[in-house]
């Protein structure tokens, strides 16, 4: 599956050459993020990662419905994907976007972004857990955000939204469920990074995209990326109602068949249901 995106093609050849400089050190390790934050958008013009367009019906609803001129953080951002589901469904509507991460490649891509639609958002760098703010929101809105805690730092991450959001206020997210995964820590396999190699430099060669080094970064993507598996949506539903939330809508959804790759990795859509939460404040 591909994504005929203008903007996503600008934002891919923009990600790698800036990710270098821009990307945050982990300063315990030293360690870049640019192997994630500069392949990313290219990874999702190839149709081959899991981005807020599969889930896009689901989060304009969600969002759509929020009332009025709704104050709306984006919790997380490998790039400007759910900026552009937010624009989607207001179409036109005013609104008020901060979008917060951790490192400011995303943040980057978020106000280029939006500097290209002609709206105006903040960028807020942050870890989400140390983040606060004296105006409370209407809304958080989170993609596949819930894989990069594990079980303890859920509980927290979900008390920081409780606090961040005003009474009656929505977190909206996306996450994938794997019920058969030791609930752990899930990772690509030696196997599986060849194979994700392999098909990303096939994508590109399909679509007449030549990136220099695409294979070797698909292999240091994919020899990387790893996220603690979410097992059900009743562990989902109980994560926020024990966080002080009510469940709006829990819903399951699946990945179109044809946007599926053949093995079931980190990031890359699969035949895994999608847990689609929309949760209110008490």
């Amino acid at each position: 599956m591909t994504i005929p995106d203008e903007a996503l093609e600008e934002a891919a050849a923009l990600a790698r050459q800036q990710a270098p400089e821009v990307c945050r050190r982990d300063p315990k390790t030293g360690q870049s993020c640019d192997w994630h934050h500069g392949l990313w958008p290219a990874l999702r013009l190839l149709g081959l990662v899991t981005g807020p367009a599969l889930h896009g019906e689901f989060l304009r609803g969600a969002l759509g419905a929020l009332p009025g001129r709704p104050r709306i953080l984006l919790s997380g951002a490998a790039d400007h994907a759910l900026l552009a589901q937010l624009l989607a469904a207001f179409a036109g509507r005013p609104f008020e976007a901060v979008v917060l991460d951790l490192c400011e490649t995303p943040l980057m891509l978020n106000r280029w972004y939006a500097e290209r639609a002609g709206i105006a958002i903040q960028t807020r760098q942050s870890d989400i857990l140390d983040f606060s703010d004296a105006q409370p929101y209407d809304a958080i809105c989170t993609h596949a955000f819930l894989g990069n805690f594990d079980r303890a730092q859920r509980a927290a991450l979900v008390g920081k939204w409780h606090a961040l959001l005003r009474p009656g206020g929505k977190v909206i997210t996306v996450n994938r469920l794997r019920p058969a995964s030791e609930p752990q820590w899930v990772a690509f396999s030696m196997d599986q990074v060849w194979a994700f190699r392999d098909r990303v430099k096939e994508a590109a060669r399909d679509r007449g995209i030549d990136i220099p080094g695409l294979g070797r970064a698909a292999e240091t993507y994919a020899g990387r990326q790893a996220i603690f598996p979410l097992g059900s949506a009743e562990e989902l539903r109980a994560l926020f109602e024990q966080g002080g939330f009510d469940i709006a809508e829990l819903s399951l959804s699946a990945i179109a068949p044809a946007a599926r790759q053949s093995f079931s990795v980190p990031t890359v859509p699969s035949g895994d249901a999608y847990a689609q939460l929309i949760a209110a404040r008490r």
